[in-house]
């Protein structure tokens, strides 16, 4: 199998576009979802093995396995930007935490 085609639409606003991709319906472990309702979707299955972990042109991350792919719309930047934010956030909370004592 030759690398698959991304075909995942540019983000409108903050939406996110993802695609998950097996070989074979035997990795898909369970699948949830109601027709149309509020409900929450739950995908499961296994990529396998994992091969490769890394961006595609810089806007996409991609995790691939023996079995399958997942790919998000999620820029390297962004993934900078957030992990920076978060632990800025972290660092806040563990100083009012000190504070309070």
């Amino acid at each position: 199998m030759g690398m698959p085609v991304i075909s995942m639409t540019r983000r409108v606003e903050k939406n996110r576009s993802f695609s998950v991709e097996l070989h074979s319906k035997a990795n898909l472990k369970n699948v949830n979802m109601a027709d149309g309702g509020p409900e929450p979707v739950l995908i499961e299955g296994t990529i396998g093995e994992l091969y490769h972990a890394g961006f595609l042109e810089g806007v996409i991350f991609e995790v691939v396995g023996s079995s399958g792919a997942i790919r998000i719309d999620l820029g390297r930047h962004e993934v900078r930007s957030i992990s920076k934010s978060s632990r800025r956030k972290t660092n806040m909370e563990s100083e009012k935490g000190m504070k309070a004592r």
